[in-house]
């Protein structure tokens, strides 16, 4: 039967990143993840806006706030691009099912 496998598939390389960051892997239904997920995709969206305007600050020293951003490019960028390369992926193999 027909499904949506855009969660699923959304949700595994976040967890992946999560075992990493946290050294913990979340349940799907946990509510601390599916917030997690949320602000993701909810940042993901805002930054992809074409209005946004960044400004590169080139400094190198190692602080809190390089920390946090780095680690919320690891879920922005991680997940958002594992999930689409992985919905294409199974989109290509219904498609050409002789692949398998």
């Amino acid at each position: 039967s027909p499904c949506d496998p855009t969660f699923i598939l959304s949700c595994a390389p976040c967890n992946v990143i999560c075992s990493i960051i946290f050294q913990n892997r979340f349940d799907y239904k946990d509510q601390d993840f599916l917030t997690l997920m949320e602000k993701v995709n909810e940042n993901v969206r805002i930054l992809s806006s074409p209005w946004l305007q960044t400004n590169h600050n080139q400094q190198s020293e190692f602080t809190l706030e390089h920390l946090t951003i780095t680690v919320s490019d690891l879920f922005g960028a991680g997940t958002e691009t594992t999930s689409t390369t992985l919905r294409y992926a199974l989109l290509l193999l219904l498609k050409h099912p002789h692949v398998t």
